[in-house]
Parts: C-alpha cells; structure tokens; sequence
C-alpha cells in the first residue's frame, strides 16, 4: 500500500531497518496514564485518557519528530513516530522483541519519500497509555527497507544510524482516512468513548514532552476545519479526507499562484511543503526553502489563520517552508503543531486548532 502524496524534503525521510534498534523496556513501562471521568461515559470507561509524547531531535539538527509509547500482544515497548499524515500502524519485527502476533500471507508495501516499506499484514491487541483495544488490529509487520529506483537520497545503511539515533520503532499513522488494505488508523478502533477523537498538545518548540489526549474530540474557543467524509472504515466508523483540506497561502502579503491548494497536517513531516509558482528569486533560498525574513500565511475559509515570518537561520519544524512549483499539495508539517493545540473529531469530521 502506497500512502497518499508523501514527500520527503531534501532528502530526509523516515526510514526503518528490521534488526537496528533496540527495545526500551516492557510493556508495562509502555506510557504513564492519567485518565479522567466524565458524566455519559460507560461505566468502568474514562472519558479520556492522557498518553505521554516524548519529542525527539532528528540527528544532525534537521528537525523533532514525535514518539509514543506503545505495545502489541504484551510486546516491549515499541516507540513508533505519531504521525497525522499517514494512516495505520507499522512497526519494525525486530522492535516486538520475539513477541508472537497473528501474521498473514498477504504482501504489504507503503512509500515514505524515496523509501518503500514491505512486510506482511499482522494483527495483534494494541496497548497504547494503559488502554488495551477491545480487539485486534490489522497492522503492516515490516520486514525490509528499500528504496525506489533512481533516488539519490534514499541510502538505507546510511539512514539505519539515523533512526537508531531517533529512536523510532515503527510508525503510528493516525490520519482519518482508509485504505485499499484495511491498515488503518488505530484509535477509532479503541472504544467508545476514546474512539470519538484525540487532541495533540506539543508544549511548544522548544519541550522535551507533549501528549495525546484520547477522547479529547473538542477544544473550546479553536477555529475550526471542517473536513469531507470519505467512505467508512473498518468497523463502521466514517473516514474523513484530511488530505483534501482546501489552504491558501501568501507569501510576502501576496496570493501565491495558485492562492489555494489541498493540504495535509503532518506531524510525520519536518517542513512545510507549499505548492507556489513564480515566486521572485530573492524569495527562495538556494535549497528550495522560503527565506530568511519572509513572511509567510496560510488560511482556510472557515477561519483558521497562521501567519510567521521565516528566521535566520531557518529552523526545521518550526519554520523550514519548502517550495514546490511541480505538485499541487501542501504539507504543514509539525510548525503549526508547535503553535497550537490541535483536535482531531472523529465522529464529526473536524480539526480544531487553538493557538498556544
């Protein structure tokens, strides 16, 4: 399975070698819990349960990436990369630690970048923050990295030290949408009432811990994107096509050409990925990347505005905003994440955004 429109800016990508890292622990250390009650929550259920984020560095200072803590079967703890701009669980054999799952004969292929991950489908029961899903979840068990033919970023014995360094294990998408393969984004398949959405909360650019927040469907007073249903999920549950949020731009205090195109919010992503054609030179750097001292604003008709002006030097995930003239689609990767709050409602189809 091919994830939607996945780019890897200049050349860093994730990438994930079976065998390259090691476990951090059991899975009873696999995230401290703090769960609160509500009123219409089932009994013996908690309205929301909070799951610790560690926010990593990517080596050599090319931006954070986010990690949770998470377990399959009774696994060791597996660290797998939060990510909003893929959907379903994939995770490194070797990272389960011998651990036994249900593995079937069915071929799994998923693009990050220059980078192609294949395994098998698997299914287990997922931990995550102390909440074990009422039943299996299909999940892609990867077995080998390869990369696309002709792609001279795509190096994985050089990558391999990277996301050791990293401390990634795997991969949790948890976009709204499905797919062709039924590997699809683990938390609606938690239980009612975790499964009504999560609120991601990073404390800013410059901590060390964040949170997802299940249950958290609603953040009041955030504006709000309301998102196109797209069929169902496994389960009965409704996809929603996060990758088709209508964004304009401007850049300088001018349209960009075209002023608007579909967009993704991507935690996965270390930039922003902005489709722009004709800007002027003095605008872009020689790397392809908005300049220091540009301003730059993004909006959607339903209110939701961020506007920055680029520093000096550009930092990655925070304000490294990469020009593409060729493909019309737009990445905010993890910036805006870093500058707000941000809900995910999965019964209702909509993002909320509140600025920190």
């Amino acid at each position: 399975m091919t994830q939607p429109r996945r780019l890897a800016p200049l050349g860093i990508a994730l990438l994930f070698v079976a065998g390259c890292l090691d476990n951090d622990g059991p899975a009873a250390d696999a995230g401290r819990t703090d769960v609160a009650r509500q009123d219409g929550a089932p009994d013996g259920a908690a309205s929301t349960v909070t799951v610790p984020l560690t926010i990593a560095d990517y080596p050599g200072a090319s931006g954070k990436l986010l990690l949770a803590p998470v377990s399959v079967n009774g696994s060791p703890t597996v660290n797998v990369l939060l990510d909003t701009g893929s959907s379903g669980l994939r995770v490194l054999a070797a990272a389960l630690g011998g651990t036994n799952v249900t593995t079937t004969t069915e071929a799994t292929l998923t693009q990050f970048g220059g980078e192609i991950l294949t395994g098998h489908k698997a299914s287990g029961r997922l931990t995550i923050g102390g909440v074990t899903a009422p039943g299996e979840i299909d999940f892609d068990l990867v077995e080998k990295i390869s990369c696309i033919p002709n792609d001279p970023y795509c190096d994985p014995a050089t990558v391999a030290k990277e996301v050791e360094d990293a401390g990634i294990q795997g991969v949790m998408g948890i976009g709204l949408r499905g797919g062709s393969s039924g590997i699809v984004s683990p938390l609606p398949q938690l239980g009612a009432p975790l499964s009504r959405g999560f609120t991601l909360r990073t404390g800013g650019f410059g901590a060390k811990t964040g949170e997802l927040v299940l249950g958290a469907a609603e953040l009041p007073g955030a504006a709000t994107i309301t998102l196109k249903s797209a069929g169902a999920l496994p389960g009965g549950a409704t996809a929603w096509a996060d990758d088709q949020i209508q964004l304009c731009y401007r850049v300088n205090d001018a349209d960009t050409d075209p002023p608007c195109s579909e967009a993704v919010l991507d935690t996965g992503s270390n930039l922003d990925v902005i489709h722009a054609r004709n800007l002027p030179p003095s605008a872009i750097t020689a790397d392809g990347l908005l300049a220091p001292g540009v301003t730059f604003e993004v909006s959607h008709a339903d209110g939701f505005t961020m506007k920055l002006t680029v520093g000096s030097p550009i930092t990655w995930s925070l304000d490294g905003i990469l020009v593409d003239d060729q493909e019309a689609f737009t990445i905010l990767g993890l910036g805006v994440f870093f500058r707000h709050d941000v809900a995910f409602d999965l019964g209702h189809g909509k993002i909320g955004l509140l600025p920190r």
